[in-house]
């Protein structure tokens, strides 16, 4: 894992040359809290005339399968600003290893609230809730806006028509390959599998679509962060992940991520991407959602088990592997007329 204060001197050679202002300096560099896959670094800048506050983000020791390394996010993130989405200015990417040995980008800073229950405690839900999850659907409706394209984010794998069904196998694979039997997850794919709705459109995914990957601030959302997963796949896909009950965080009433009702959701999606929700449909992805953070749990506990990362929150969140399975167990019951599991 790159130090970056050990490169303090090369990192502020590089950002001088970036913005073109010889006699930058660095005058603060401090490592902000959260991010297991990447690291990210505020960076206080000052030069003759000027001075500015960014994000340094970077790859830590060990990510998780198919996140994108530092120059592939940079881009993501630079074609969902030019499709309006609210979040970080990109400014510069680097992949010269004499800066800080291995690939990084920089953006801008935004102020605001990001961990969860920061913003349950700071935040008064009852009158803001609904307002704030509204602007989160409307972004992503703007995410959606991006689509795959002979130019565009080449570098993501472009999935076939049955994007549920390749994404069942993906997991399947791992889970194959875990040291332990999870039957009520075998169970879950199975239901997946028998259940899978016809393919639809491929748009761009965020794929950590969730509370505690946007920032709010005076009840306004800020801008949508950490964009290491995104890929091309289902409209419903960030939809689900978000309504998940794990990231309600003990609000389990409050469907879009312990804020408010998905009504309020659905509500700024349909507005931004001209789409209707089918409840169908999206119950189906909703039990996906489960199922797929069941084992990545599994995968977040190995990262800690393993010893490539030293992060405890990593164990923490491979207790919630019973709850999903639980959870997605009890979906599938409320969804009796589609079971042929």
């Amino acid at each position: 894992m790159v130090n970056v204060l050990d490169r303090r001197d090369a990192l502020q050679r590089f950002l001088a040359q970036a913005k073109g202002e010889p006699d930058l300096r660095i005058v603060g560099l401090t490592r902000l809290s959260g991010g297991t896959v990447q690291q990210n670094w505020r960076v206080n800048v000052e030069w003759r005339g000027g001075d500015a506050r960014w994000v340094l983000r970077t790859a830590e020791a060990m990510g998780v399968k198919d996140s994108l390394n530092a120059a592939q996010e940079y881009l993501v993130i630079q074609a969902a600003h030019a499709a309006g989405v609210k979040l970080p200015v990109p400014l510069w990417s680097c992949s010269d290893p004499a800066v800080l040995g291995q690939d990084f980008f920089v953006m801008g800073f935004l102020e605001g609230v990001v961990d969860p229950r920061k913003l349950f405690g700071t935040v008064p839900l009852e009158e803001q809730g609904d307002a704030i999850v509204e602007q989160v659907g409307e972004e992503l409706g703007r995410i959606q806006s991006v689509t795959p394209g002979p130019e565009v984010l080449p570098f993501l794998k472009r999935p076939g028509k049955e994007v549920a069904m390749e994404t069942i196998s993906d997991l399947r694979s791992y889970l194959d390959s875990h040291e332990l039997p999870h039957p009520a997850i075998e169970f879950g794919l199975r239901w997946l599998e028998q259940n899978a709705p016809p393919g639809g459109d491929i748009v761009l995914c965020h794929g950590d679509f969730r509370v505690g990957n946007y920032m709010v601030k005076n009840g306004r959302l800020q801008g949508i962060l950490d964009w290491e997963l995104a890929h091309w796949g289902d409209p419903h896909e960030d939809l689900g992940w978000l309504c998940q009950r794990f990231f309600r965080f003990g609000r389990i009433g409050l469907k879009a991520g312990g804020m408010a009702d998905s009504a309020a959701l659905y509500r700024g999606y349909e507005r931004t991407s001209g789409k209707r929700i089918d409840p169908e449909v999206m119950a189906y992805w909703e039990i996906m959602a489960s199922v797929k953070w069941a084992v990545v749990s599994l995968q977040q506990a190995a990262r800690y088990t393993s010893g490539s990362v030293d992060a405890f929150e990593l164990a923490l969140v491979g207790l919630g592997t019973a709850e999903m399975e639980m959870e997605s167990l009890d979906l599938i019951g409320g969804r009796e007329g589609l079971c042929h599991a």
